[in-house]
C-alpha cells in the first residue's frame, strides 16, 4: 500500500492553484510509492472554517495506514483546529505546518479570526506522540506558534537565528 499525504491548501483566490505547484513537485519527488492527495476545498476565495472543517473530515476519514498532513497557511490553521476538536481514527505519521498563521496576542486579525482562533489548552487535545514540524515563510516577517499555543518563532527575510525547539507534550522540530 501506499504511503498517503494529504495537503490542505491556503484560503484565497488561486491558492489551490499555486499550491497545486508543491503538490506536483512533491508527486515528481516521492515517485509511485507516494499518494499525494490534494482536494480543493470550498470557496478557497471565501475561506470559512465551517465550510472546511466538513471537507477536511471527509478527507481524513479515508486515509488508510500511517498518513502524513500537511497544511499551507490558513490550511494549517484549518488542520490544527479540526485536529484539535474533533477525533482521527487516522494514524498521523507526522504533522507539517508551512507558513501557518499565528492567531493569539500581537498575531494576524481579520474579521471573524476569532472562528479560528485555538483555545490555550489546545495542545493537550492533539492525537498524541504526533510529531509536528513548523516550517516558516522565509521572504517576510512570520510568527508561527508551538502546539503549547506560545510564540515559537519570528523571523524576517530568512533569518532563522532565533528558531528554537519548543518543548511540549507534542514532539515537534523547526525544519
Amino acid at each position: 500500500m501506499k504511503r498517503q499525504i494529504l495537503i490542505i491548501q491556503g484560503g484565497g483566490l488561486g491558492a489551490h492553484k499555486v499550491d497545486g505547484e508543491l503538490v506536483a513537485h512533491l508527486r515528481s519527488t516521492l515517485g509511485a510509492s507516494y499518494e499525494v492527495r490534494y482536494p480543493t476545498m470550498p470557496k478557497e476565495r471565501d475561506p470559512d472554517y465551517k465550510r472546511w472543517k466538513g471537507q477536511i473530515r471527509k478527507e481524513l476519514a479515508a486515509l488508510e495506514g500511517d498518513v502524513i498532513l500537511v497544511g499551507h497557511s490558513l490550511g494549517g490553521s484549518f488542520l490544527l483546529k479540526n485536529l484539535s476538536e474533533e477525533k482521527t481514527e487516522a494514524t498521523i505519521a507526522g504533522l507539517f505546518l508551512i507558513a501557518t498563521p499565528y492567531w493569539g496576542g500581537d498575531g494576524w486579525r481579520y474579521e471573524g479570526f476569532e472562528a479560528v482562533a485555538l483555545p490555550e489548552d489546545f495542545a493537550s487535545r492533539l492525537p498524541n506522540g504526533v510529531p509536528i514540524f513548523f516550517l516558516p515563510q522565509p521572504r517576510r516577517r512570520n510568527r508561527a506558534f508551538c502546539a503549547s499555543g506560545s510564540l515559537c518563532s519570528e523571523t524576517s527575510a530568512g533569518n532563522y537565528s532565533n528558531l528554537r525547539w519548543a518543548r511540549t507534550s507534542a514532539k515537534q522540530r523547526f525544519v
